[in-house]
C-alpha cells in the first residue's frame, strides 16, 4: 500500500505560516502598546514632578505654566496613540484567531483523512493476513 499522502499538505503549510505571521504582528503590536504605555506613564510622572515643584518668580512660573500645557498636550498625543495602538491589537488579534480556526480546519481534514487512510490499510493487512492463515501448508 502506498505511503499517506495528504492531497491539502500545501494549503496546510500555507495557513500556518499565516497563522504565525498573525501571531509574529500581534506580538509586534503588543510590544508597541507596552511601549507606548510606558511613554505615557513617564510623561505623567514628569508632569506630577514639575507640578510639586514651586517657583517664587513670575517668569519662572510662566515657563513652567508653558511647560505643563506642552506636557499635557504630549500626554493626549501619546494616549490618543495609546488608544489607536489597542485597537489594532485588537484587530490582529481577530486576525490571529482566524488563522488559527483556518489551520485547525485543514488540520482536522487531515486526520480524518489520515484516519481512513489507518482503517484501510488496517483492513489490507487483516485480509493478507487471512489469506495466508488459510492457505494450504502443502499444495
Amino acid at each position: 500500500m502506498q505511503a499517506f499522502h495528504f492531497s491539502l499538505e500545501k494549503v496546510l503549510d500555507h495557513r500556518k505560516m499565516s497563522e504565525e505571521e498573525a501571531m509574529r504582528a500581534y506580538g509586534q503590536l503588543q510590544q508597541t502598546v507596552h511601549a507606548q504605555e510606558t511613554a505615557c506613564t513617564a510623561l505623567q510622572q514628569e508632569k506630577a514632578q514639575l507640578l510639586e515643584i514651586s517657583e517664587h518668580t513670575i517668569g519662572r512660573m510662566q515657563v513652567q505654566q508653558r511647560y505643563v500645557m506642552a506636557l499635557s498636550n504630549a500626554i493626549d498625543e501619546a494616549e490618543t496613540k495609546l488608544f489607536n495602538v489597542k485597537q489594532e491589537l485588537a484587530a490582529s488579534l481577530d486576525q490571529v484567531i482566524e488563522a488559527q480556526q483556518a489551520r485547525k480546519v485543514v488540520e482536522k481534514l487531515r486526520e480524518k483523512k489520515f484516519a481512513d487512510y489507518s482503517y484501510t490499510r488496517q483492513q489490507e493487512e487483516q485480509k493478507q493476513l487471512d489469506e495466508f492463515a488459510n492457505r494450504p501448508l502443502f499444495s
